[in-house]
């Protein structure tokens, strides 16, 4: 078991300066996701972590370019796909580099999203109000043909692909009344993991998503997680109120760790809890540590 801590975590988007916040305050796991600004100096902000003995981990959309993209392997638009895949085998390579035994990213979604409309349920809402979205088959079929490529890419380098639950925001769906994001109900998430039936494709659980995705469905959380930790590799920690996917700190009353404990010994985690002061992180970690362990 390994316990990471996300660049989201930190109060800054710079990598450089992530870095030294990492470096002095002796976290020694860090896992490299969205949310970080385009860093030109790439290679050296990793090897000073290296050097200095920080386990990496690669998610979704890392490194940021230069000119910001929408990541949906899903996208029925080509040119969306198309730029996906090129992340994605850009990721894989740089996993491959480092070494590192998996990439992760999230599951695909029929909104035609904009960069800036990422994590704010009303802006989709309305997009989703203004646009004819394509059926849940077809973006599910899509989304599969494209990961069956990239898996067969990265097993020629030894790196699987773990796939993120979305998490669909109960306002969302009260305004739309309808689910376009992927691998929102156990029940999905266990068929696509049959469809895949490869051992270089698991899932990544993120428990705030199973919550506020099973609240807006009337489904039952618990039952999420018991049914999909067996396919996962890794799962991401944070809380939220039940309605929204906020990233908001875990207690030792939340309510995951009873479910997450059977699996403590073969599963990573990350620290997904947002803009947070070095203080806190170092909390969050040893709470984690403690609730896992007992």
């Amino acid at each position: 078991m390994a316990i990471y801590v996300s660049t989201g975590a930190f109060r800054s988007r710079d990598l450089a300066e992530i870095v030294e916040l990492v470096l002095a305050n002796g976290i020694t796991h860090l896992e490299l996701s969205s949310g970080t600004a385009h860093e030109p100096k790439l290679e050296e902000c990793i090897d000073r972590l290296r050097a200095n003995g920080v386990t990496l981990a690669v998610h979704n959309y890392f490194p940021a370019p230069a000119e910001p993209f929408v990541l949906n392997l899903g996208a029925l638009d080509p040119s969306v796909r198309e730029r996906s895949k090129q992340h994605v085998r850009e990721c894989i390579d740089l996993c491959a580099r480092l070494r590192l035994p998996y990439y992760s990213l999230h599951a695909a979604y029929g909104l035609p999203v904009r960069a800036q409309d990422l994590g704010n349920p009303q802006a989709q809402a309305a997009l989703a109000e203004r646009n004819a979205l394509p059926a849940r088959a077809e973006v599910y079929e899509a989304f599969v043909d494209a990961l069956r490529e990239m898996a067969a890419y990265g097993a020629t380098r030894g790196v699987d692909l773990l796939i993120e639950n979305n998490a669909l925001s109960v306002p969302y769906m009260e305004a739309r009344k309808a689910d376009p994001f992927l691998l929102t109900t156990a029940e999905e998430s266990e068929r696509f993991i049959a469809d895949m039936a490869s051992p270089h494709v698991g899932l990544l659980m993120d428990v705030a998503h199973a919550r506020v995705s099973s609240a807006a469905l009337g489904l039952d959380a618990e039952d999420f997680l018991r049914r999909t930790l067996p396919l996962a590799r890794c799962a991401h920690l944070s809380d939220n109120d039940g309605r929204e996917d906020q990233n908001l700190p875990f207690t030792e009353r939340s309510w995951f760790w009873p479910l997450l404990k059977p699996h403590a010994h073969r599963l990573d985690f990350v620290i997904e809890v947002y803009n947070l002061a070095p203080e806190t992180i170092r909390q969050q970690l040893a709470l984690a540590r403690t609730m896992l362990h007992s």
